[in-house]
């Protein structure tokens, strides 16, 4: 990963938040970085439940915490497919 554009709004721009300010060429945005590790987090734990639950969405979202169809969804975003997972 390349580095991070983080700037500090001024302030007559508080209260709108920072406004968007391009990366110079080479370095990876805060929201972007951000967008790719979350990602990479959410397939990794997903895939693990799925190998520890043999491919069983009910059981991965219980494990998981979160509604059955939730996790379909979230495996729709990530394109993770349950069949290598099940026995």
């Amino acid at each position: 990963m390349g580095t991070w554009a983080v700037h500090s709004p001024s302030p007559a721009a508080a209260d709108d938040g920072p406004a968007p300010t391009p990366a110079a060429p080479g370095t990876l945005r805060f929201a972007d970085a951000k967008r790719r590790v979350l990602r990479a987090f959410e397939t990794e734990l997903i895939e693990r439940k799925l190998r520890e639950n043999k491919g069983n969405i009910s059981k991965t979202a219980e494990a998981l915490g979160m509604h059955r169809q939730s996790l379909q969804q979230k495996l729709r975003e990530l394109g993770i497919v349950i069949n290598k997972y099940r026995d």
